[in-house]
């Protein structure tokens, strides 16, 4: 199984769906996250408690100029 860090790098790869993430925190966390939350909510709650990180990537000054 997938651990809610790497349900939520998913999502943003847009490979895994938002509802199906807050089920599994809700599931999962129950004592952070309350029926009542939704995407947003949940995922700020779990960015302040450190559990959920923003993937960071490397960028070479080539990439960067592509951008």
């Amino acid at each position: 199984m997938k651990t809610i860090q790497e349900k939520y790098n998913a999502i943003l790869e847009g490979k895994f769906s938002k509802t199906q993430f807050v089920r599994d925190a809700k599931r999962e966390l129950p004592q952070l996250i309350s029926p009542y939350n939704g995407y947003n909510d949940s995922v700020a709650i779990l960015k302040s408690r450190g559990i959920l990180s923003e993937k960071k990537i490397h960028l070479d000054a080539k990439e960067y100029e592509k951008i």
